[in-house]
């Protein structure tokens, strides 16, 4: 019995030590304040902070984790794992900064610590954001809906505090055709108080407008700057002439053209006037001047018209004697359009006068050998106008010539002018050809004058040029020819030449009877053939018989054999 007692007084005494040992090195987390932390009240835009320490009142190092805090609380420094030693503190700063109003509620939580009293230790944390807080009534936009041109139209938007503290900021004036009847300017808007803008809207005329009213500085933390959008429909009546109106300005905004007419003819032309706009359009139509030769038909006056309506005016031009004015002008006046007040209407009633038109205006020859002739180039004149036109004379003015050689120049007319003076009616064309042949080396320059009765232009000059080169050789250019390719299409015939060398090619075409009907030329290797006689006339189905001439880069020249040639189309 006696052993057994003394047997356990010796177990007993070896778990008291083992504990007392276990103590002994054991580490044991304290917090300077155990309490909730309060921030109290923290105005939007700043903040507060607050410190608090762990304390390790062990005998082993502390160890553990910070949790990340939730909005609007942050930890300033010690977020994450760490570790005092036996008799340390670690220091933790943590700031409330508040971006709205209200009351915030989180915590401090240190985890996994090895205190085996405490793994876990949690802080309350308590913040009150407080400030300004800015709403707009009864919205961010404002729409005015339609305004009528020239007049006004007044909207208000307010902005209210809905915060703790005093909103502040500055409303700025929009661009036209708003602006601020009320309200411009900095605010400061107590607590639960409003403040009213009074915005206008002045349309200048019809259309939508858009633009907005910016509120800037607001101290507002979370909405520094606020944007009102603001809408304006401007109404009104639109004037448009029918056809052709320009538009706005300062006009002529429409041209009426009676045509060519003759002393004692009546001509009648008429235009519309339509109100494209949302009110009624009024005006008066007044008298054409000069009066005569023009006069109102019908239409004339004062008048008003309902959106979408028309209206028909008809103005006459009578010529009473070939003296009287072919120019004259028609006022809209008294407009109620307040962007087009007036509009002006020119009219034209012109006497029948030719006019010519010359094409080519001028021609250039190109490289041609000494004595040899080129090709054939077409001048073309056509009575554009509506009056007979009449050539006085077709000739060259300028072709210079040598003591033992021809003019350079020579000119071939069409078969319907061969004695002047020839009479074009209105819309009819005349051919005259023109071919060079140098007499000496280098730029030769000539002048076709073409003399007519068209009163602007009774004189017309066709510059001509021609670029002499040295006789030689064929020879050379026999050689590099390798062939010639022809190619028919719907309306052409082109012709390709494979060699070196090769400066240019001329195709000179001839009917059955031998009569020459088409002569053209080319720079280059390359051809293309219209299917045009010297009038411009296409030519038949048929046979025909042509002569190709290649000329080479030196000047030398190659006359081809007379072949045959089916056309088909």
């Amino acid at each position: 019995m006696k052993r057994l007692l003394a047997c356990s007084i010796w177990v007993l005494s070896i778990l008291w030590m083992t504990q007392i040992t276990a103590a002994a090195n054991t580490a044991k987390i304290k917090l300077t304040m155990d309490g909730p932390i309060d921030f109290g009240d923290v105005l939007m835009g700043t903040f507060v902070e607050k410190s608090v320490s762990i304390r390790n009142d062990g005998s082993a190092p502390l160890t553990g984790t910070i949790n990340t805090l939730s909005a609007p609380f942050t930890l300033v420094g010690g977020e994450g794992p760490f570790t005092v030693k036996p008799g340390a503190t670690y220091a933790l700063t943590i700031r409330c900064a508040p971006t709205s109003i209200g009351t915030f509620r989180s915590a401090l939580e240190i985890v996994d610590t090895n205190d085996p009293d405490t793994p876990t230790k949690t802080i309350t944390l308590l913040c009150n954001g407080i400030g300004p807080e800015i709403t707009i009534l009864p919205s961010e936009a404002v729409n005015f809906g339609e305004v009528a041109v020239g007049s006004s139209a007044d909207r208000d938007f307010i902005i209210r505090n809905e915060g703790t503290d005093n909103l502040k900021g500055t409303v700025t004036a929009p661009s036209a055709p708003f602006s601020l009847v009320r309200g411009e300017g900095t605010f400061d808007i107590p607590a639960g108080r409003t403040y009213t803008v009074t915005v206008r809207c002045t349309p200048p005329n019809r259309g939508t407008f858009r633009t907005t009213v910016e509120i800037r500085n607001i101290n507002d933390a979370d909405e520094p700057n606020k944007s009102i959008i603001l809408n304006c429909v401007g109404i009104g009546p639109e004037i448009t002439l029918l056809p052709g109106d320009t538009g706005l300005g300062t006009g002529p905004h429409l041209t009426l053209d009676f045509g060519a007419t003759v002393p004692g003819q009546v001509m009648d032309v008429s235009f519309d006037i339509r109100n494209d706009g949302e009110r009624s359009l009024q005006g008066t139509i007044n008298t054409p001047t000069p009066a005569p030769p023009f006069s109102l038909v019908s239409g004339g006056g004062a008048f008003t018209l309902n959106p979408g309506a028309t209206r028909r005016v008809t103005v006459r031009c009578q010529l009473r004697t070939s003296r009287d004015a072919t120019t004259g002008t028609l006022t809209i006046a008294g407009i109620n359009d307040v962007d087009e007040p007036e509009k002006k209407i020119v009219l034209n009633c012109g006497r029948a006068v030719p006019d010519i038109d010359v094409t080519p205006l001028s021609i250039n020859f190109g490289n041609q050998r000494q004595g040899t002739p080129s090709a054939i180039q077409n001048v073309t004149i056509t009575n554009t106008g509506s009056a007979p036109l009449q050539l006085t004379n077709v000739y060259l003015s300028t072709n210079p010539s040598g003591f033992w050689s021809g003019p350079v120049f020579s000119l071939s007319r069409p078969e319907t002018c061969r004695r002047f003076p020839c009479t074009l009616m209105p819309g009819e064309s005349l051919v005259f050809g023109v071919q060079a042949k140098p007499n000496r080396l280098g730029v030769i320059t000539g002048n076709l004058r073409v003399l007519s009765n068209d009163p602007d232009e009774r004189t017309v000059d066709v510059p001509l040029q021609v670029t002499g080169t040295n006789t030689a050789s064929s020879s050379d250019l026999a050689a590099a020819l390798r062939g010639l390719e022809i190619r028919q299409t719907r309306n052409a015939l082109e012709f390709k030449v494979t060699g070196a060398g090769i400066a240019g090619v001329a195709v000179t075409f001839y009917d059955l009877r031998g009569q020459k009907i088409a002569e053209i030329s080319s720079e280059g290797s390359h051809l293309r053939f219209e299917m045009l006689d010297h009038h411009g006339r296409p030519l038949a189905n048929g046979v025909y018989f042509y002569i190709v001439t290649y000329q080479g880069a030196d000047g030398s020249i190659i006359r081809d054999r007379i072949q045959k040639l089916v056309i088909l189309r």
